[in-house]
């Protein structure tokens, strides 16, 4: 018979939000008027915003510390849970200026699983339909000894950022490393930041050869200083589901609780799902390998 499991999931209860009060009055900092509730500004009433999205507003200037380093806020998106952030170093008209921040996908611990909104921000985002979506590319800076001329993922940066006191030739690469224009004899990794492109479709393959057309270091510290995309998802999945995980249903704007128990795992270690039809099918499964194993056994014995 197919034996069936449920996957079980724990709601989780985060102590710091009891009796925050939800209504509190928006706190602004320069240009970001209408901060509310997840989040708050550093010297708001404890019972206002949760402490996993407290903001500080340093030189009238919005940040939020991510990891080790700390980050200007461009804007915040209550429409699909999004924040948008720019590298300090990052600086607008000066194309010289250089990310300060090391920052990979692999900092959050984002990934495809049932806990990857544990974290208050996330790297990627379920959306329905799309699935689960990167919200930013990376963007490598290589500094080589050596002119590198075979490779069009390098994009030359010397017009506008020098060289250090070690010499050398700056360039950047779209994406993550692949092995191919990895280059350990002559390039090392100086710096990863993240991008996002406006309008940029993660589920179209134009606009996928949009992102890695070549563009002119000018140009792609542009695209810097307009920031990066980070979800912050967690909260509000919490608010609702009871658990840091749901679905962002882009048709309507709203939040849709995952129902990971709607899971069975079969004899054979296969994940399906238990309705009516899901386990006739499985029935019929099972009975289909238990008659190509007596065919099997039979055959054996009789040759």
């Amino acid at each position: 018979m197919v034996v069936a499991m449920l996957l079980h999931h724990h709601q989780t209860c985060d102590s710091t939000n009891i009796n925050i009060n939800k209504s509190c009055p928006p706190s602004s900092c320069a240009k970001i008027s209408n901060i509310k509730y997840p989040f708050r500004l550093k010297n708001d009433p404890a019972t206002c915003g949760g402490p996993r999205y407290e903001l500080s507003c340093e030189k009238n200037v919005t940040m939020l510390k991510l990891f080790s380093g700390k980050y200007y806020v461009k804007s915040i998106n209550y429409n699909n849970y999004t924040i948008r952030l720019v590298d300090p170093g990052i600086k607008e008209g000066d194309c010289s200026s250089i990310p300060r921040n090391f920052l990979t996908s692999s900092n959050f611990t984002s990934s495809y699983n049932y806990t990857y909104h544990e974290d208050p921000y996330q790297a990627f985002q379920d959306r329905i339909p799309g699935g689960t979506l990167p919200l930013f590319q990376h963007k490598v800076y290589m500094n080589c000894s050596n002119p590198i001329r075979d490779d069009p993922a390098y994009t030359d940066a010397d017009s506008c950022i020098k060289s250090n006191s070690h010499g050398g030739h700056v360039y950047t690469i779209a994406g993550d490393l692949k092995v191919g224009n990895i280059k350990h004899d002559v390039c090392h990794v100086e710096a990863v930041t993240a991008i996002s492109f406006f309008g940029y479709d993660n589920t179209n393959s134009t606009s996928e050869r949009k992102f890695y057309q070549k563009f002119l270091y000018n140009e792609i510290h542009r695209m810097l200083v307009g920031g990066f995309e980070v979800a912050w998802m967690s909260g509000p999945c919490e608010d609702l589901c009871g658990e840091p995980s749901c679905s962002f249903r882009e048709t309507t704007g709203s939040l849709k609780c995952d129902d990971h128990g709607d899971y069975c795992i079969t004899t054979m270690g296969f994940h399906v799902g238990c309705g009516k039809n899901n386990f006739t099918f499985l029935f019929l499964f099972y009975i289909l390998i238990n008659i190509v194993i007596w065919v099997k056994c039979t055959l054996n014995f009789l040759f």
